[in-house]
C-alpha cells in the first residue's frame, strides 16, 4: 500500500547524514557527534554545525524543518566559516580547531 502523504523529514535525515559522511563524523541515536574512527586527524565541529546536524538528523518536535530556515543555517555556518579561514604563510588556506 502506497503512503497517501509525503514528509520531507526523510530527506532532510538523507542530507544530514551526507554531511556527517562528507565530514567524517558519526550522528548517534542520542545525537551526539563524534568523527570516525579511521580518521587520522578529528577537527572540531562549530556549535552551529553540531546544531544543524542534529536538527537534519534527530530533529526535536519543536524543529521546523522548512527550506528557508535551512538554508539560513546554512548559510550563517558558511559566513561563520569564512571569517575563521586563516592564510598561512604559505598562501594555503586551513581552518584553525576550536
Amino acid at each position: 500500500m502506497r503512503e497517501d502523504r509525503y514528509s520531507f523529514a526523510e530527506d532532510w535525515r538523507a542530507l544530514g547524514k551526507l554531511i556527517a559522511s562528507c565530514l567524517n563524523t558519526t550522528i548517534s541515536a542520542s545525537g551526539e557527534i563524534r568523527p570516525n574512527h579511521h580518521v587520522s586527524t578529528p577537527f572540531a565541529l562549530s556549535a552551529s554545525e553540531v546544531a544543524l546536524l542534529r536538527r537534519l538528523v534527530y530533529p526535536s518536535r519543536l524543529d521546523h524543518l522548512e527550506a528557508m530556515s535551512i538554508s539560513r543555517s546554512i548559510d550563517d555556518i558558511v559566513v561563520e566559516v569564512g571569517k575563521s579561514f586563516v592564510l598561512s604563510d604559505s598562501g594555503n588556506g586551513r581552518r584553525p580547531s576550536a
